[in-house]
């Protein structure tokens, strides 16, 4: 078994068809070590269009689609070999069936590790709003942290990229593929250290190596000891300098309670950070207003009248009321939406089911309609009579049937989404 180093990644599957056809990608990735010890994985694709062109000189492409079969630069792991050999290739599943696993309130439903991908809508790549990425995951962690998972999750948010050459700090060189300029991390953890900076040299290898501490017992992906050889030249985990996110966290401390946020906060001042005390406290607050000080004035004998402050320009605010659970018997085929915005918007709402037809998932019929401020409204996205007969199908065989419905409402240059899934029962 041979491979080489890549920086700008494996073929494009798309003009190399002969190339994945003979080899696929050989070389050893983390999943065949989690397999190997029993730990459960899965990689969670957001069905869409790719997040970004596969070329980075290119400033336009044209859409391509992605799901858990399609491979790509954001879906790896179906080209690898190790994947396939172990029969792992339905480990690489739809977002909707990570809804469907955290909304088990039993008990935790998700595996032991996890990776989610975004698609193009939600990846902050433009030309898709930042604000709609945060959203989404905001959505996610708010998931985690209202299921039985929330107390032995660790989360780690990561950014593959930034927006421009904006990093003055020169990377320092481990081997000859090296790291490139710095992105953000966030970690989200019941343990979590609150108002923690972590000053260490870290890459993406350090969560890696955070897996391979955790549930591998220090096993490294190494060809010379993980019982599959390949002609990789060094071990990234063991680079030297690289720390260990071991020490962002605190295990000895009482767990931190789940903080949910709201997918989309009205503007405001900017928030203390846990742990930190705002201005005038006495104790520090979970999350609190943190206003800016303000230096004081030089004394006047005859200060001028303080101007009435601006006020800012109205800002999109749409509400939603979706039950968890709609009886597709009583409603008919429909799943009932109530629907609200603070100023006239239009609204589309769309969705689509974990059950399959070929290669696709069933669709719900889309519903585009205008909201006049203020009033709420009761929306139904229904099923064909086709797709109802294949849920009534899916549920007398006990199978778990969920929709995934997104909602999207503008007005003018405003929008607003809203992500939501139901449970579909037949009683």
């Amino acid at each position: 078994m041979s491979c080489i180093s890549a920086i700008e990644g494996p073929p494009d599957p798309r003009k190399e068809i002969k190339f994945y056809a003979e080899y696929s990608l050989p070389w050893t990735d983390i999943t065949y070590m989690l397999h190997k010890y029993g730990v459960s994985w899965r990689y969670y694709v957001f069905e869409g269009n790719e997040p970004d062109c596969d070329d980075d000189e290119a400033m336009t492409c044209a859409p391509v689609k992605q799901g858990p079969k399609t491979p790509g630069i954001w879906n790896p792991l179906v080209d690898f070999l190790d994947v396939k050999e172990d029969g792992q290739m339905g480990n690489v599943q739809s977002l909707t069936n990570f809804y469907t696993a955290v909304h088990n309130q039993s008990e935790c439903g998700l595996p032991d590790v996890s990776w989610i991908s975004p698609n193009s809508k939600v990846s902050e790549h433009p030309p898709a709003l930042v604000s709609n990425g945060q959203a989404y995951v905001t959505t996610l962690i708010n998931s985690i942290m209202r299921s039985p998972c929330w107390g032995s999750t660790a989360i780690f948010l990561s950014w593959d990229d930034w927006g421009g050459f904006y990093d003055h700090v020169v990377p320092p060189v481990i081997d000859g593929n090296g790291y490139g300029f710095r992105v953000p991390g966030l970690v989200i953890s019941p343990y979590a250290r609150a108002g923690y900076i972590d000053h260490q040299q870290l890459s993406h290898d350090a969560y890696l190596k955070f897996i391979e501490d955790d549930f591998l017992n220090g096993q490294r992906l190494n060809p010379a000891t993980d019982g599959r050889p390949d002609s990789r030249p060094d071990v990234r985990e063991e680079a030297v300098g690289l720390g260990s996110l071991e020490s962002d966290f605190d295990f000895n401390q009482s767990p931190r309670p789940a903080l949910v946020l709201p997918t989309h906060p009205v503007p405001g001042p900017a928030s203390c950070p846990p742990g930190s005390v705002p201005r005038g406290a006495a104790e520090p607050g979970p999350l609190s207003s943190c206003p800016y000080p303000i230096a004081p004035s030089p004394p006047s004998p005859s200060p001028a009248p303080t101007p009435a402050p601006a006020q800012p320009a109205p800002v999109l605010q749409l509400t939603a009321s979706v039950a968890g659970r709609q009886d597709m018997r009583l409603h008919d085929g429909r799943v009932y939406l109530l629907l609200g915005c603070n100023m006239e918007c239009s609204v589309y709402a769309h969705g689509h089911l974990n059950l399959l037809r070929g290669h696709r998932h069933l669709g719900l019929r889309s519903v585009l309609t205008t909201l006049e401020p203020g009033h709420a409204v009761r929306i139904a996205l229904s099923l064909s009579h086709r797709n109802l007969s294949a849920v009534h199908r899916a549920l007398r065989e006990h199978r778990s049937v969920k929709a995934a419905i997104v909602v999207e409402a503008r007005s003018g240059a405003e929008r607003q989404d809203y992500l939501v899934s139901v449970a579909l029962t037949w009683r």
